[in-house]
């Protein structure tokens, strides 16, 4: 891996990703291969700017670490200090969170029958709601952030505001399954942390799992490469087989990762039959809860509203319910003249105010008051409402569409980016966006 990783990259604000070619002494915290294992690469650390990061690659299994790696204290504010708590409060509820992968563990567990569930760090907790508003489980989390307590409140949900310790299991009782989406790449040394979640496990319960793929990094554009460092935050990058070995070195007898492009979704149970499901959120399960919690929500809360208005809006273009998708769009035009003082049926005039408002983001000035009244996913939005009018009417139509969205999401990466972060859908979109452009002319 580390013979394809010679060039530095720049993000800007300091953060360079310098290629370094050496090696250090230590030991693998995925499979245990103590070793002089290759430094692939340096970053600043955002939180510890004195400290450098330096990621190794294991020798043996390719998962990828970083040596001395100091946990952030989660339950801090300053571990916010990179942007306001409420810009990522509310980039994350708008469009920053994969709800429909966060339920995704629930949909495997509910379809063998587990009623109980425990989530371990959850976040704002999307994942505990669909499981208890969609499929009627028992579901409770654990997580002392900032972002947990908040959800906690604004959702109705269960989250207790504490780290997941050893006496957990006889306070909250055996689970049915336990999930942990995106959080084992935080700990230095993973063991304590699994050990926890067996013991937590009634007899042939499912652990479901998701991390970043190592091997990702091999290859990685500069968009997905900071994505997958997330410096200061990710200490262990596992490779399938380093992920496997850890699961299986901690007793479960059963393990399946399925390796994504750049990430990797872990089954583990006694039971051979519940690591054996495919299964993915139902796109209709997902519309009914999507479109069930706007009307929940109502005016309570206009971010919260509008992010599940967004994904609800998504997941039927994606099913190509043309009818229903212009009916859904006529009303959410009207909602966001309402509430926003955006009009989705002129995209032009969006992109050009927005254009104006912020197009010097780069020199941070902005930063504090970016997107407070403008909706983090409407350039994304944009794209969907241009897949509709391509599909419906014609490429003519669509255009301005498409067009606002490569504007309006290179305003948010590149905001994004001002605080060492990239949402990899935004830069998603953007791209077939240009193609959908360029394929056009």
């Amino acid at each position: 891996m580390a013979d394809k990783m010679t060039t530095d990259l720049t993000f800007g604000h300091g953060l360079v990703w310098h290629r370094t070619g050496s090696t250090s002494a230590a030991i693998c915290p995925a499979c245990g291969k103590e070793d002089d294992h290759p430094q692939v690469g340096e970053i600043r650390n955002p939180l510890k700017p004195a400290r450098p990061l330096n990621f190794v690659s294991c020798t043996r299994c390719a998962s990828t670490f970083v040596i001395d790696y100091e946990d952030p204290d989660y339950s801090d504010p300053m571990v916010y200090e990179s942007v306001t708590f409420e810009q990522s409060l509310k980039f994350y509820v708008e469009q920053g969170a994969g709800v429909d992968f966060l339920a995704r563990p629930s949909t495997i567990a509910h379809a063998f029958g587990a009623k109980k569930l425990l989530e371990i760090g959850p976040g704002y907790g999307f994942g505990i709601d669909f499981a208890e508003k969609a499929l009627g489980m028992n579901a409770v989390g654990i997580d002392p952030s900032m972002i947990a307590n908040v959800g906690s409140k604004q959702l109705g949900i269960e989250i207790i505001s504490e780290y997941l310790k050893a006496e957990s299991a006889a306070k909250y009782g055996l689970q049915d399954a336990i999930f942990a989406m995106e959080v084992i790449e935080h700990f230095a040394n993973a063991r304590p942390f699994l050990e926890i979640v067996r013991a937590n496990l009634a007899p042939n319960g499912l652990f479901v799992l998701s991390t970043p793929n190592s091997l990702a990094l091999e290859d990685a554009s500069q968009t997905l490469l900071l994505s997958l460092l997330t410096p200061g935050y990710h200490a262990v990058l596992f490779s399938p087989d380093g992920l496997k070995a850890i699961l299986e070195e901690v007793g479960f007898k059963h393990v399946r990762v399925e390796a994504g492009k750049d990430s990797l979704f872990a089954l583990a149970s006694d039971d051979p039959e519940k690591i054996a499901s495919d299964r993915h959120t139902d796109p209709e399960v997902y519309a009914n809860y999507t479109a069930k919690r706007m009307q929940d929500i109502g005016e309570t809360n206009n971010p919260l509203w509008s992010g599940f208005a967004y994904r609800h809006f998504k997941t039927i273009i994606n099913a190509d319910e043309k009818e229903r998708g212009w009916a859904f769009f006529k009303a959410l035009t009207e909602e966001y003249k309402r509430r926003f003082d955006f009009d989705l049926a002129d995209p032009t005039a969006v992109a050009a105010r927005l254009q104006a408002e912020f197009g010097d983001i780069d020199g941070s000035d902005n930063r504090s008051v970016w997107a407070q009244d403008v909706p983090f996913h409407i350039g994304n939005m944009f794209y969907f409402a241009g897949i509709l009018h391509l599909n419906s009417i014609g490429t003519e139509e669509a255009e301005p569409y498409l067009h606002a969205t490569v504007l309006i999401n290179d305003l948010y990466l590149r905001f994004h980016n001002s605080r060492y972060y990239n949402d990899l859908e935004t830069q998603h979109l953007k791209e077939l966006a240009e193609k959908l452009l360029l394929d056009r002319y």
